[in-house]
């Protein structure tokens, strides 16, 4: 999933958003919860480990661990997963390589530190990936765009194996993948529609939407194929 495309899609510049990805790429070498969870997500969030694709439970949990650890560092003021990895909380397969983290964050300093923490611990580096415990991930800070920011104080807040961690909600999900809209993206959408509260979902896309309508035509589009 591209910085860039959700920036373009949530109103945002390119004269701004291309700083980011620069950012992104560089400045590692330059130097609301939740609060109950339904029976059919808790049984969920038991199973997530198992369906880990490519890297090991054991690999998955050693990462979620080390997000916590930043939250507790003060590094990141929190983080919710999103992304292919997402999905695994709804019971679909993810089908993905990296896993994607939205990091609530100010400023573009704290962006900048948090690529620096990991520079002090000579943490590998590809491009925007950074691999933690072999796994790539990517972080998307949440001052980027009112809808990463919201999605998550709303994400789900799950625990397994005495680990908590979250996830953004389905309906978030949904967003994101009407925003990128490859063709893994729309099977995602079609296997999260009997997830989601359908009134919340189309509050959503009203309030992100952009002038072209990208979301709702995207949504309608999916619909005429369901």
């Amino acid at each position: 999933m591209s910085l860039l495309g959700l920036g373009k899609r949530f109103s945002m510049p390119l004269t701004i958003a291309m700083p980011y990805c620069t950012i992104w790429a560089q400045s590692f070498r330059a130097g609301q919860e939740i609060n109950h969870l339904s029976t059919w997500t808790h049984k969920r969030a038991y199973s997530l480990m198992d369906k880990a694709p490519h890297y090991g439970r054991e690999d998955l949990k050693k990462v979620l661990i080390k997000l916590n650890d930043l939250k507790k560092e003060g590094i990141i003021q929190d983080y919710a997963i999103f992304g292919g990895y997402a999905v695994m909380l709804y019971d679909a397969a993810p089908f993905t390589y990296d896993l994607d983290v939205l990091v609530l964050l100010s400023t573009k300093d704290d962006y900048s530190n948090l690529w620096e923490h990991f520079r002090t611990k000579k943490a590998r580096v590809e491009g925007e990936y950074i691999f933690i415990e072999g796994m790539p991930v990517q972080f998307f800070p949440s001052y980027i765009s009112p809808l990463f920011h919201d999605a998550i104080k709303e994400a789900s807040r799950v625990e397994f194996k005495g680990l908590y961690t979250k996830f953004a909600s389905a309906e978030y999900l949904i967003l994101f993948f009407l925003t990128s809209f490859r063709k893994k993206d729309r099977v995602r959408i079609r296997k999260l529609l009997g997830k989601v509260n359908r009134d919340t979902l189309l509050g959503l896309i009203k309030r992100f939407d952009d002038e072209q309508r990208v979301l709702s035509k995207n949504y309608k589009r999916v619909l005429a194929n369901t």
